[in-house]
């Protein structure tokens, strides 16, 4: 009670405050919030808690499942490389998509769990198309870093060529197929430099199938073959032909010796982010022994790699038992040898070898699309694009192989194997040369380019040459043959220099087509890349071809006197009177 006697009026307490207002000295019961954390990190974190766990329990078992987890990184590392290199290779492309797919996430982060289950939809349906259309613009700008990287030496002529191979690749590969009297098969030929010569060579290897499984699993190359790549005949019976050899890994073993693991094992961690294997090849070394080579391509760039020559992997023989297998397991196979010491000669044997691998070769050509600039390879728009003239009756693309007196048009060049492509226009209905490239074999970073535009030499494409060949002898049975691997032939002849496509015909395989057989005596022509007259070599050796040419060049087109194709069937006409060959005189060759 007041001094006035009055009772003071309670002031009104809703309802809201009272059950806000904590009581005095009473403890708070309210439960601490709980961060929301995602799915991904209650897996990492209930993982990494329950290996603690385990491991405190059972150490031993623990520190067992380590060791045998490590052992098998280190010997699975051969086989994990060709997954880190699929992603090193196209981490430009791999980047955007990733870029587009974390905009969706981002943007269904906050909803419903329904919408999210729509997002998971969404995402998998998306995820490949985006990763297809981000590919073709890596490629695009790979490509283009390439072609400005390039150091291209402008040709105003062609260089003549030498060591003419007579038979095509897969002529080569049936031919040997046919011959080989145990069970085995014969590795991809390769033209090849032995000593002075250049040779096909090719390992011999169980086939495929379950029937030589085991042979895949525990084998080894045990023998080399070799033939004359300028001779039309491919003869594996001689004593010669056949080497005795023992490799323990091959191109299609299995597991430990598969020689792509093996290489890939003997990675440091620089090549091994950066370094992948390609072909093998089978040459001899300084010491007159035979080795495998196997080619290597380097990735070079960050977000637009694009491959580039990388050196080889150099495998002597060793025998095949369990210190060898041991060794491959944990150290791999071979030593490395890199562009460097290939061109400061310190390795005699590879020098002016076919060791550049041909997809690096084809990538170089390729890149010559950028020719006219940015824009020109661009959809719909091809404007002054180009093609590598690939066609569908050969086995084998482009680059041909071929000898090339490159000194004689560049000072200081090397005389030796090239890699050689005649580039076309992007629209196939145009066959006419628009750049001719000669790439160094050997790994030498120079690209030797015949720019149509600059050079007017004016010579037609070699996928117009089959047609020519056919129209030449219509008569005969192209249903069973064709005429297939145009590669570059360039004489001078009574002081004018000639421009040809070599070409062999083949007879095709009953079954698929695509087994081509040459024989020993195969039909070859000479197509002149600027008259497009055809002349018909018999015989098939390469040294009596430019007395043939000068012979058949003295005739008109359509003489009688002209050898005939044989097993051509004409019409009844008047008949051809036989004609001597002419006399074989050897052309001089280096």
């Amino acid at each position: 009670m007041t001094e006035s006697g009055n009772v003071p009026a309670e002031t009104p307490v809703t309802m809201t405050e009272s059950a806000q207002a904590p009581k005095a000295g009473a403890a708070s019961t309210a439960a601490p919030v709980e961060e929301a954390h995602s799915w991904f990190y209650w897996v990492y974190h209930n993982s990494v808690n329950y290996s603690k766990h385990f491991a405190r329990r059972h150490w031993f078992t623990f520190v067992v499942i380590a060791i045998v987890l490590l052992l098998g990184l280190i010997v699975g590392r051969g086989y994990l490389q060709e997954y880190v290199m699929g992603a090193r290779k196209y981490l430009g492309g791999v980047m955007v998509s990733v870029a587009f797919l974390a905009v969706l996430v981002w943007w269904f982060k906050r909803s419903f769990l329904r919408r999210q289950i729509f997002t998971v939809i969404v995402l998998a349906a998306v995820a490949w198309p985006v990763y297809q259309f981000a590919r073709p613009i890596h490629d695009y700008f790979s490509s283009y870093w390439r072609y400005h990287a390039l150091d291209t030496v402008k040709l105003s002529d062609l260089p003549e060529t030498r060591q003419e191979r007579i038979q095509p690749l897969n002529s080569v590969y049936t031919m040997a197929s046919g011959q080989i009297s145990n069970n085995n098969t014969p590795t991809e030929p390769h033209f090849v430099r032995i000593g002075a010569d250049y040779r096909f060579t090719m390992g011999a290897e169980p086939p495929t199938g379950t029937a030589y499984l085991l042979k895949r699993l525990f084998g080894s190359v045990k023998e080399v073959y070799d033939v004359p790549g300028t001779q039309p005949n491919i003869d594996l019976s001689t004593p010669e032909a056949k080497s005795t050899v023992s490799f323990p890994v091959g191109e299609n073993f299995y597991f430990g010796h598969n020689i792509y693991t093996s290489v890939r094992r003997s990675f440091g961690p620089w090549r091994y982010l950066n370094y992948e294997p390609d072909s093998v090849i089978y040459v001899k070394d300084d010491s007159n022994q035979w080795v495998q080579v196997v080619t290597l391509i380097r990735w070079r760039g960050i977000l637009f790699p694009w491959p580039e020559f990388g050196g080889v992997q150099v495998i002597e023989q060793t025998p095949n038992n369990i210190v060898s297998s041991i060794t491959r397991a944990f150290l791999g196979v071979g030593y490395y040898v890199s562009p460097k010491e290939l061109e400061s000669g310190k390795y005699p044997f590879l020098k002016g070898q076919n060791i550049r691998s041909y997809k690096v070769s084809r990538f170089m050509a390729g890149s010559f699309k950028f020719l006219k600039g940015l824009s020109a390879p661009l959809p719909l728009n091809h404007d002054n694009d180009i093609r590598i003239a690939d066609m569908p009756e050969d086995c084998n693309d482009q680059p041909f192989v071929i000898y090339v007196k490159m000194s004689e048009v560049v000072s200081g060049a090397e005389d030796s194997l090239y890699h050689s492509f005649v580039l076309e226009p992007y629209n196939k209905t145009s066959k006419g040369s628009v750049v001719i490239l000669f790439i160094p074999a050997d790994g030498t970073e120079k690209v030797y380019a015949a720019i149509n535009e600059e050079s007017k030499l004016n010579l037609i494409g070699i996928s117009s040459i089959p047609q020519l060949v056919i129209n030449d002898h219509p008569f005969f049975d192209w249903s069973s043959h064709a005429p297939v691997e145009n590669r570059l032939y360039v004489r001078t002849i009574d002081g004018t220099k000639y421009y040809f496509g070599l070409t062999t015909v083949v007879t095709k395989n009953e079954k698929d087509n695509k087994l081509f057989i040459g024989g020993n005596n195969p039909n070859v022509a000479l197509t002149d890349l600027k008259s497009r007259r055809v002349y018909w070599m018999r015989p098939p050796e390469s040294s009596t071809f430019v007395d043939q040419l000068r012979a058949q060049m003295k005739l008109p087109a359509g003489s009688p006197l002209l050898p005939p194709l044989p097993g051509a069937a004409g019409p009844p006409t008047t008949p051809v009177p036989s004609v001597e060959p002419p006399a074989i005189v050897p052309v001089a060759t280096k």
